[in-house]
């Protein structure tokens, strides 16, 4: 509600995604979205790890290579926590073994 009522509404917006692990989303956050689409809003929720999936196999090795190269750039950067690199490292993992 906080992002609709910050960044959705006052900048007219019509279509906002969410990226999400979708089984994390609380039955009222649907709600709320569903109330929203009723009122001419596309707020969706997608699955990021579907979407970074299917994003990473259609932009091809070059599109892969440039993506690792960034992500690991900003993982690397300065003031970057030692717990967010562990957990995106945790994902990754979780990903290579599901």
């Amino acid at each position: 509600m906080d992002t609709f009522a910050t960044k959705i509404a006052p900048a007219g917006l019509a279509d906002y995604v969410f990226l999400v692990n979708i089984r994390l989303i609380p039955a009222e956050a649907k709600e709320q979205a569903e109330r929203y689409f009723a009122q001419g809003h596309e707020v969706n929720f997608v699955d990021i790890r579907g979407w970074i999936s299917d994003s990473l196999a259609t932009v091809g090795v070059k599109g892969r290579s440039l993506f690792n190269a960034h992500l690991q750039g900003l993982l690397e950067g300065e003031g970057i926590p030692q717990q967010l690199k562990a957990a995106w490292n945790g994902a990754i993992q979780s990903m290579i073994t599901a």
